[in-house]
């Protein structure tokens, strides 16, 4: 079993498919991110929130 067909890809090609890949990888590492910091943002929010509410029953 010949593997010839491989040999005939031209490098660049595959190069611009790495790329691309690498370009998609980054793209969903920062939408992962800013998801994470919108969270951490509504979690402080919330527990300043239940704070004040907190404080208001003791008081």
């Amino acid at each position: 079993m010949s593997f010839s067909i491989f040999s005939q890809v031209d490098p660049s090609l595959t190069m611009n498919y790495l790329i691309l890949g690498y370009g998609v990888m980054w793209l969903i590492c920062a939408l992962y991110v800013a998801n994470l910091a919108s969270r951490q943002r509504n979690l402080r929010r919330d527990i300043h929130f239940l704070r004040r509410l907190l404080e208001e029953d003791e008081g």
